[in-house]
């Protein structure tokens, strides 16, 4: 199988740059959780940076919206904290729908 691994600690050029841009989306205090970073890169590197910005900037806000204050990781990880807030819309990594 012929995986790929990617080293954040190794990261440069453009996707350097987009890993921090998609981190401004987050909480200053946040931005060095090692884990989101790697969550960040992966979805990154999969669905590219659009897609990946528009992701966070939903959930973000939905996470806001919601009074969530803990980590945007575990907001993103755990499907049973994101199901404890109102629904408003719902968004796939790269699939927008919206509510009729």
């Amino acid at each position: 199988m012929g995986q790929k691994l990617y080293s954040i600690e190794n990261l440069s050029g453009q996707d350097h740059d987009d890993l921090e841009k998609l981190l401004l989306l987050v909480p200053p205090k946040q931005r060095q959780d090692l884990q989101l970073r790697r969550l960040l890169l992966f979805r990154l590197l999969i669905d590219g940076f659009e897609i990946t910005r528009s992701y966070m900037v939903d959930k973000t806000r939905a996470a806001d919206r919601c009074g969530f204050s803990g980590r945007i990781y575990d907001y993103l990880k755990d499907d049973d904290i994101e199901r404890s807030c109102p629904e408003d819309g719902c968004f796939s990594i790269g699939v927008r729908e919206r509510p009729d």
